[in-house]
């Protein structure tokens, strides 16, 4: 039996990773040309509208809803049934400045919210926005 010999050169084996980056890089050019980016969409935040150069002061009504999922409109407790007639009587008093800031508390159902938001809706409001508060 011979035993292999010292001197024989041992072969170095390698993988070659050009052709891998290539195909990576490729890839990663694809994935860029055709992903589709999203457009942000964001608030407009527009000026107190203005008659004849004054400008209107006209706060935005303000719902509260606490914890209990109770509804507090100007201070005032509100039933869930008087929602839209307080909110169209409130528009039909100022058209030109109406806007909802709805202040919830973290722990409020969504339902409330939804409940405001469509008697709004039915009270012809087009700008509705909601805060949360915590105790």
């Amino acid at each position: 039996m011979r035993r292999p010999s010292i001197s024989t050169r041992e072969t170095e084996s390698g993988v070659d990773l050009n052709p891998m980056l290539d195909v990576v890089f490729i890839l990663l050019i694809f994935f860029i040309v055709t992903a589709s980016f999203v457009n942000e969409q964001t608030l407009s935040f527009g000026t107190t509208p203005t008659e004849g150069g004054k400008s209107l002061d006209i706060a935005p009504t303000l719902i509260r809803i606490s914890s209990a999922n109770d509804i507090y409109i100007d201070g005032r407790r509100v039933d869930n049934g008087a929602i839209r007639a307080l909110l169209s009587q409130k528009y039909a008093e100022h058209q030109e400045a109406s806007a909802i800031v709805v202040n919830a508390h973290e722990d409020a159902e969504a339902r409330t919210y939804v409940a405001i938001l469509d008697a709004a809706h039915q009270a012809n409001y087009s700008r509705v926005s909601v805060t949360t508060f915590s105790e």
